[in-house]
């Protein structure tokens, strides 16, 4: 065993090499323990994001998951469907185009920018951009005309026209790094994204995204590391459950309910709201 290694080890301590070995098998002892307390999540999806770590071109679960852990969005919704302050913590109508947004103070980005009205405005201007107009989370707030930095904290945003439910639509806008997507451009961005959440991109792989921890984040995690791994046989999501390969597993349908609960797991349905329309342009 690693303690009789050790026992014997002591006896030579006085030989160089019997250090050496002595402090190797300490360092595996440490390594071990800390190991041992990690504490991880494994999640099981059918595919990972096309657009990698981009803030702007996911918004259903699962390719919204790691968005979910790198970025924070200007407000949230609750379980209840309200919006709530997520980086912003009040808002108020000015008038029927101009919102102002007071936001969160002392929030850094994971590579020690600052978050402020400056960078939330950015990425705002930027969906309001020929460019960002092609982004998938453009299409719910379209009608911005542009947005503003009235002071580090401030936050004024004019849109086209009257919209009351504009705080509702920046729900599904998560604020990345500005300096860092400047420099890097949204391809390589994509690849070494930076926001200020929980986690950071620890590994991001053909089939497995590992996030860590990211301790000096405003909303702290409470576990060490998030696995999303990549498996898109049903059947292999379901072994991969009940093996304990992987915690939770998505798209799992209610006829393996049975299969799934006997080997102690729960099948939890969720219901989302969704509005699917077909556009007819005549000629």
């Amino acid at each position: 065993s690693l303690c009789i290694a050790v026992n014997v080890a002591m006896n030579w301590c006085r030989m160089r090499e019997a250090r050496k070995l002595l402090i190797a098998l300490l360092v595996l002892l440490f390594s071990t323990t800390a190991a041992a307390a990690e504490k991880f999540l494994r999640i099981g999806v059918t595919t990972l994001p096309i657009d990698l770590g981009t803030p702007y071109g996911n918004i259903v679960i699962p390719s919204l998951l790691p968005a979910l852990a790198i970025y924070d969005p200007i407000v949230m919704f609750d379980d209840n469907g309200d919006v709530v302050p997520a980086l912003a913590t009040s808002w108020d109508m000015i008038s029927p185009t101009v919102w102002r947004f007071k936001l969160r103070e002392g929030v850094r980005f994971s590579n020690g920018e600052p978050f402020n009205a400056q960078a939330a405005a950015a990425a705002l201007n930027y969906l309001a951009s020929q460019a960002g107009l092609l982004e998938v989370v453009a299409q719910g707030v379209s009608d911005i005309e542009n947005a503003k930095a009235i002071d580090a904290t401030t936050l004024e945003i004019v849109t086209k026209g009257p919209n009351v439910l504009l705080p509702r639509r920046l729900a599904g806008v998560r604020i990345p790094a500005p300096d860092h997507w400047k420099t890097l451009g949204r391809k390589d961005f994509s690849r070494q994204p930076i926001g200020t959440g929980p986690f950071v991109v620890q590994e991001w792989g053909a089939a497995k995204v590992i996030l860590r921890a990211n301790p000096e984040s405003w909303r702290r995690p409470i576990i060490d590391r998030i696995e999303i791994l990549e498996v898109p046989d049903l059947n292999a999501r379901v072994q991969a459950l009940r093996t304990g390969a992987i915690d939770i597993a998505f798209d799992i349908g209610p006829e393996d309910g049975p299969l799934i609960e006997s080997a102690g797991a729960r099948l939890q349905t969720r219901t989302t709201g969704r509005v699917q329309t077909v556009t007819f342009v005549s000629n």
